[in-house]
């Protein structure tokens, strides 16, 4: 019973460490995702207003 346990405590900070890595892979992976769309927006309000102002074109 002693040994079950001691093995149990072992192995769960590795288990919620992978639990943990998990999860910070899957938010890295949403940035990564996330990250074309954000520069896109960025780069529509920030530099095309500036830019396609003589055009007339302006991104809200």
């Amino acid at each position: 019973m002693y040994i079950f346990l001691l093995s149990k405590l072992v192995y769960l900070p590795f288990i919620t460490f992978r639990i943990w890595l998990e999860r910070q892979a899957k938010i890295s992976l949403a940035y990564l995702f996330l990250l074309p769309y954000l520069v896109k927006h960025l780069f529509l309000n920030a530099v095309a207003p500036k830019t396609f102002k003589s055009i007339g074109y302006c991104s809200t």
